[in-house]
This record gives C-alpha cells, sequence and structure tokens, in this order.
C-alpha cells in the first residue's frame, strides 16, 4: 500500500481540484455574463456568485437565454472534459484532470436542477417565472434533476474506476478516496473564500434574487449570505463525489494503476486561478459603471 501512495502525490491531486472548480465556477458565471451582453444588458460586475447589471433591458427570450447560459458553459466545459478523459494514455494527471473538470461542472448543472425548484431561487427558477404554470414546470424541472443526478452519478462512478487504473482492489478504492476527498473538500473551501469574499467586499447586488429582492447589504449578514450560497451552489451539490469510490471495487479495471507525481507546473496553475477566482470574481470583476 506504501509503495502505492508514494505514486499519488496529494499536493498535484489537490491543485488539479483547484483548477477545475476553479474553471466550473468562472465559466458558468462568464456564461451568463456574455449572453447578457449579447442581448444588451449593461453589465455592471461579474462576481463568484452572481452577475451584476441593468437586467430590466431583458425581453422574455432573453432573460431565458442568459438564465440558461451559465448550465450551457458548465456542458461544454463537460464536453471538453469527456475529450481529455477519453483521450488519455492510460491512469495518469491528464485522466485526473479530465475527470474533476467533469464532475465539478456536471454537479453544479445537476444540483442547481434539483436544488433550484427546492429551494425557489437560482437560474432555473428564472426561467420557471417567466411562464403562468409554475407549479408544474417547477415539479418538472425537479424531476430532471434528479434524472440527470442518475446519469451523471452513473458517469462519475464508472470513469473514476478508469481513473484510479488497475491493481489491487483495495488499493484501487484507497487512492480513489484520495482523490474524492481533494475534489470535495476543494470544493467547500473554495466555495466558503468566494462567498466570504462577494458577500463582504463584492456589489450589493452580486447575489440578487430570482424575483428582484437583493440579499443583505450589511457587512455580517452579507458575508453569511455569501458563504452559505457559495457552500449550497458549489459544495452541497458535490457530495456525491465522495461516495463514487465504493463503486469502484465493483469495477475492475485492466492496466497499470494510476500514477500521480509531482506536477510543479499545475500547482502553479492552481495558484494562478485561485487568485482570479477568490481575488478577482469573488469581490467582482468591473466591466461597466456601478
Amino acid at each position: 500500500m506504501s509503495a502505492e501512495r508514494d505514486h499519488f502525490d496529494a499536493r498535484t491531486a489537490t491543485a488539479a481540484a483547484v483548477v477545475a472548480w476553479s474553471s466550473a465556477i468562472a465559466f458558468h458565471q462568464v456564461g451568463h455574463a456574455l449572453v447578457a451582453n449579447a442581448f444588451g444588458v449593461p453589465l455592471e460586475a461579474v462576481t463568484a456568485l452572481g452577475v451584476t447589471g441593468r437586467w430590466g433591458a431583458l425581453r422574455m427570450a432573453g432573460t431565458l437565454l442568459t438564465s440558461v447560459s451559465g448550465t450551457a458553459a458548465n456542458v461544454l466545459l463537460m464536453a471538453c472534459a469527456w475529450f481529455v478523459m477519453r483521450s488519455s494514455d492510460g491512469p495518469g494527471l491528464r485522466g485526473v484532470l479530465g475527470w474533476l473538470l467533469f464532475v465539478s461542472s456536471g454537479w453544479i448543472v445537476a444540483g442547481h436542477l434539483v436544488l433550484s425548484p427546492v429551494l425557489g431561487a437560482g437560474d432555473w427558477m428564472t426561467v420557471v417565472d417567466l411562464f403562468a404554470n409554475r407549479g408544474p414546470l417547477r415539479v418538472s424541472a425537479f424531476v430532471t434533476g434528479v434524472f440527470v443526478c442518475g446519469v451523471l452519478w452513473k458517469a462519475t462512478h464508472e470513469r473514476l474506476a478508469y481513473v484510479v487504473g488497475g491493481g489491487l482492489s483495495a488499493t484501487r478504492v484507497e487512492v480513489a478516496r484520495r482523490l474524492t476527498r481533494a475534489a470535495w473538500a476543494t470544493a467547500a473551501a473554495l466555495a466558503a473564500g468566494v462567498g466570504v469574499v462577494t458577500g463582504g467586499w463584492g456589489p450589493s447586488d452580486a447575489m440578487l434574487q430570482h424575483n428582484g429582492v437583493v440579499l443583505p447589504e450589511s457587512a455580517p449578514a452579507a458575508v453569511v449570505a455569501g458563504c452559505l450560497a457559495a457552500l449550497i451552489g458549489y459544495a452541497l451539490v458535490a457530495l456525491p463525489i465522495v461516495l463514487a469510490p465504493r463503486m469502484v471495487e465493483e469495477r475492475p479495471v485492466p492496466g497499470p494503476p494510476l500514477s500521480l507525481p509531482r506536477s510543479p507546473a499545475l500547482i502553479v496553475a492552481a495558484f494562478v486561478t485561485l487568485t482570479l477566482v477568490v481575488g478577482i470574481l469573488g469581490p467582482g470583476l468591473r466591466v461597466g459603471p456601478v
């Protein structure tokens, strides 16, 4: 076991998770911003929790497409990640990074589909509120989300089995646990970080609800609200990841075990992406007059 553990560098795994989750968050918010800008919305700032602007300029079609554009951006990132995973030559860093990119964006998409109609807030409630038959649409969004979660759960543990490679069953499960724990711990820490920064230093309407109500403006309340919103939107939705190692034992894979050596380049990239997401998108990237 110790020999196998020597081939798994925890810092590199954590760095890959930082890059993956930072990319998923940035893609989601930039997707909203690009589509809103295309429909003529005067944007003010892009934050880790939302995009601020003068939304009165949007008509129904613009509101619909802007609301789903964050999900669309994450789906695009998932497609790229799937290509990276499938084109990797055996278990290694490329496969790990591809899997992390896939599950980070995937569980943001699936989780939001389930939680948005339950909590009555978020991108999909904005879509639901555009139509008169809100009740059936809300139930439909939830059921669709549950179905997507089932499909994604299957892809999550099946691809994880290939990512950790072959070898002894107990060793494969242990490596899978280390990887998934690093993935979820990174999601929680990053979510808490961007939530606190956006809540405390972001624009007052960074967490504008779908019904136009701005969340608390007082500093302590805003920090708490921002932290909770980010933890729900980015960490809670990713909890199924930590259950995936249980399924790895049931799916043996031929070939060599995962070898994940130290990658200084990826660790540097993680610092850069972390700085961009927490330090810039956290307080808000100003793109227009506030």
